[in-house]
């Protein structure tokens, strides 16, 4: 491993070589010298291949898997990054990658939209919440969630709430 980057490990895999030959090296994830760790990673890609395959099976309509709100498009616009990966259902457009935060510490910024940079930044600057990463197409409204993971940094300060929760 190189200088400067750490491995995430998952939980409860061990370092020595298990049965089967494989360790859990071999599932490391490198993470850069200042990106925040991943905790409790889910790639959601096997759910999302099961609706593509109920789609073009005619399990499911396009009017199921097309129905990115309007919201969802213009932030992903304004505050996502373009992939340079074609829809998977009108292969016209290409697909747009933004994340959505939530979480206690996050106080009014919980259920926002972010770009990559502005996770990073709240992952230094609060102690623990969920990041969604969502992947839309501008041209036909195709949208699914590409994988949720925890982040932040232990032992910051939760922001406040401006406002008090009825209850």
């Amino acid at each position: 491993m190189s200088p400067g980057v750490r491995a995430a490990t998952p939980a409860g895999a061990s370092t020595g070589r298990g049965q089967g030959g494989l360790c859990a090296a071999s599932y490391r994830r490198r993470v850069p010298p200042g990106e925040p760790l991943r905790r409790d990673e889910v790639d959601h890609a096997l759910a999302r291949r099961a609706v593509l395959v109920d789609l073009r099976a005619g399990r499911a309509s396009t009017t199921d898997a097309c129905d990115a709100s309007p919201y969802l498009q213009r932030a992903a616009k304004e505050w996502g990054r373009c992939t340079p990966r074609p829809c998977p259902v009108c292969r016209r457009e290409p697909l747009w990658e933004i994340a959505w935060v939530y979480g206690e510490a996050l106080g009014d910024g919980s259920g926002t939209a972010r770009s990559a940079r502005g996770v990073a930044l709240l992952a230094r600057a609060r102690p623990d919440f969920a990041v969604y990463e969502v992947e839309v197409c501008q041209g036909c409204g195709w949208n699914h969630l590409l994988r949720s993971y925890r982040t932040g940094t232990p032992g910051t300060v939760a922001a406040r709430r401006s406002r008090e929760r009825a209850t």
